[in-house]
Parts: C-alpha cells; sequence; structure tokens
C-alpha cells in the first residue's frame, strides 16, 4: 500500500513537472482562475504580458488587469458552465496597455462540476501593425499608380479626339505622357528594389567600403543636377578608414539622399556630403540648405510613401520609397540611419556602418577577387568642391 502511495505521488509530482514546464516554454499567457473567479496560477509568458508577479494570485482578474471586458467574459465562461454540455471556447478581443491580445477561455469541468476557467491569451499587437502596414501599403502604391496612368489615359483620349493635329499640343501631351511614364517607371523600379531587400533574398557581399570614394562617385553621378541648380556641392572627409559593407548599396543609399538634397535645395543653395569616425563605426552625412523637415514629421520620415509636402515631392518626381529603401539597406547592412533637422534650417542626413577590421580583405583586394573594379577616383582625405562656390 505504501508502495503504491509513493509511487502515484512521484506519478503526479512528474506530471505536475510536465506541466509546468509546458506552461513555462509556451509563448501565450496562460491564466487558470477557481471556480470562484480568483487567479490561482499564471505563466512566466502572462507575467511578461501583463507585467505582474506572484501577487496577482488569488486576486480576480480586473484586480489584476484593469478591464472590464476580461472580467466579464471570464464571469459569464464560470456562470454559463453549469448549462453547457459540452466544452465551449469564449473568445476576447483585449486592448490593453497598448496592445492587443486575442484571449481565448475554456470553462475546467470534471463531470458536471465546475473547477475553474482557463484563459489563454495571444499576443496580437505585432500582426496587426503588420496587417495595418500592409494595407496602408497596398492603399499608397494603388493611389500612385492610379495617378500617373489617370493623366496617360487622359492625353491620350485627348490625342484620339483630334488633338493629334495640332502639332503643338501633340508635342505637350507627348511630353507630358513621357513625364507621367517615367514616374511609373521608377515607382515599379523602387517597389521592386525594396521587395527584393525586405525579403531577406538579397546577398550582401560584405567588404571594406570606403565612404570617401562612394561620395565621390555620387558626386560625380549628381554633377549636371547640381550645376543645373547652381547649387556648391562640398566633399568634406575627416576620415579614409573603411566600413563594413557593401560599396554597391551604399553607393545607391546616398544616392537616394543626395537627389532629395538636390531636389530639395533651391537654386544657389549648397550640400556638404561628409564622413568622421565615432567609436568603432564610419559615419556618413548629407547635408542641404532645403526647407528642413517639421520636427512631428522626423519619426516618419523614413516610412513607406510617407511625405512632408506630398504636392511638392510628385512636383519633383519623387516616388516617396526613397528614404525607405535607405533605412531598409542600413539595417541589411548591420547600420543605421537617422535625420537631423529644424524646420527653415535644412537637414542633415546620417549612415553609420561598422568599422572595417583589419585582418578582412579590402575593398581593392576584392575586386581583385571578384574581378569588379573598385572605382577609385580620389584618395585623399580633405575637402574638395564642386558646381558654385562655398
Amino acid at each position: 500500500m505504501a508502495a503504491q502511495s509513493k509511487e502515484r505521488l512521484s506519478r503526479i509530482r512528474e506530471e505536475n513537472a510536465q506541466l509546468e514546464a509546458v506552461l513555462s516554454g509556451m509563448a501565450e499567457g496562460v491564466m487558470v482562475t477557481s471556480a470562484e473567479g480568483r487567479i490561482l496560477m499564471v505563466n512566466p509568458a502572462f507575467k511578461r504580458m501583463m507585467d505582474v508577479d506572484a501577487w496577482c494570485l488569488n486576486k480576480r482578474p480586473i484586480e489584476v488587469v484593469r478591464n472590464h471586458d476580461l472580467q466579464s467574459v471570464v464571469d459569464a465562461a464560470i456562470d454559463s458552465a453549469p448549462s453547457l454540455h459540452e466544452d465551449t471556447v469564449f473568445d476576447l478581443t483585449l486592448e490593453w496597455n497598448q496592445r492587443i491580445f486575442q484571449v481565448h477561455l475554456t470553462p475546467v469541468r470534471i463531470g458536471e462540476q465546475l473547477h475553474g476557467v482557463v484563459a489563454v491569451f495571444h499576443d496580437m499587437t505585432e500582426l496587426r501593425r503588420l496587417e495595418q502596414v500592409r494595407k496602408d501599403f497596398v492603399a499608397n502604391v494603388s493611389h500612385e499608380l492610379r495617378t500617373p496612368l489617370t493623366s496617360i489615359k487622359g492625353f491620350v483620349e485627348t490625342l484620339l479626339d483630334g488633338a493629334m493635329e495640332d502639332t503643338a499640343a501633340l508635342r505637350r501631351f507627348m511630353t507630358s505622357i513621357q513625364h507621367h511614364a517615367d514616374r511609373l517607371q521608377a515607382l515599379v523600379e523602387d517597389l521592386l528594389q525594396l521587395s527584393s531587400i525586405e525579403s531577406g533574398r538579397y546577398e550582401v557581399e560584405f567588404t571594406s567600403c570606403r565612404l570617401d570614394r562612394v561620395s565621390e562617385r555620387v558626386a560625380e553621378i549628381f554633377a549636371k543636377q547640381v550645376d543645373r541648380k547652381q547649387l556648391a556641392l562640398s566633399l568634406r572627409f575627416e576620415t579614409d578608414r573603411p566600413a563594413r559593407g557593401d560599396p554597391e548599396l551604399m553607393e545607391r543609399a546616398l544616392s537616394n539622399l543626395v537627389d532629395n538634397a538636390v531636389k530639395y535645395t533651391e537654386n544657389g543653395g549648397s550640400i556638404t556630403i561628409g564622413t568622421e569616425e565615432r567609436v568603432d563605426e564610419i559615419v556618413l552625412s548629407v547635408s542641404d540648405t532645403g526647407p528642413g523637415i517639421p520636427s512631428e514629421a522626423l519619426p516618419r520620415i523614413f516610412e513607406r510613401f510617407f511625405r512632408v509636402d506630398r504636392a511638392r515631392s510628385r512636383a519633383l518626381g519623387g516616388t516617396g520609397l526613397g528614404l525607405a529603401i535607405v533605412r531598409h539597406t542600413m539595417e541589411l547592412l548591420n547600420g543605421r540611419a537617422w535625420v537631423e533637422s529644424r524646420l527653415g534650417e535644412g537637414a542633415t542626413f546620417y549612415l553609420s556602418l561598422p568599422a572595417w577590421t583589419e585582418n578582412e580583405p579590402s575593398e581593392d583586394e576584392q575586386s581583385e577577387v571578384t574581378g569588379r573594379p573598385a572605382r577609385t577616383p580620389g584618395e585623399s582625405v580633405g575637402e574638395t568642391t564642386t558646381g558654385g562656390t562655398t
């Protein structure tokens, strides 16, 4: 008899240990109440979700989670349990402490007797956020595609209605059609690039990346646009130490920043591209004398399709994806992107990458292995200026 009792006790302890391990390993929060509605047990995930500890035991749910809906559904599960002929799940969407939970509650019965309620909490906050991002993305893409397509369709219909006989009108309409077609092409290319980066399928070739050389290449690309607006473009390099990154991706990211600076800086203004070393990272910056960014817009400036001035952005040919591409590119390279600006005082965008360590191959050595040229128009560390006067 004693042996059987010992064996039964051992089995109970083993089952309790297994149950405790399962509950502790669950990502979902679990709360178990008594038949009187008092909390008997919570698992670690519930404690993290609700920021509570052992003090919550033997209390009513509303004393722990200040939400009447949760207390009401617990009471409903307890009150209706005796009349239920089969297990019934009560569902609740709980918004609490800036988070969203999907809660499933099940009465616990042995025979006809109610022993309590088990509530399982699924944190849906991130899923709901991603769903909203998807909806916003689809809505924005639809709008951005519809606008130029509507314009193109209108011009074509006008031409077909007889405007082709007017040479001046024909040239004006065809120029507008080309403009909107170019805008569509730019949007599609940016969407494809952003999708490639976000998908995780983009293969990064981490190598030494001289940000001063990247800056020189980008300055050459925008030389004509800079001259056209009589801007002063300055290159100020405080370090030539390489960073750990991908020169091609950094060139694209910097091109997006310089493109914005050129577009939004008024004629005769100035743009400065610089590099500096901060602790174990290399920082690349692009400063301009443009209109600046309102403080309330700064937290959203890297979001897809966010524009401070929508009308002006569209007039300048922006897709609304450039800064989102920059942010995702820097995340892909284990770097950072941020901005500092005041309205009316211009803006400075920063890109930072970890510094390159000495025992890894340089950009020149990597180009010899891959067969790609290092493309180094300059070696010096210092300051150069193109365009107008500084």
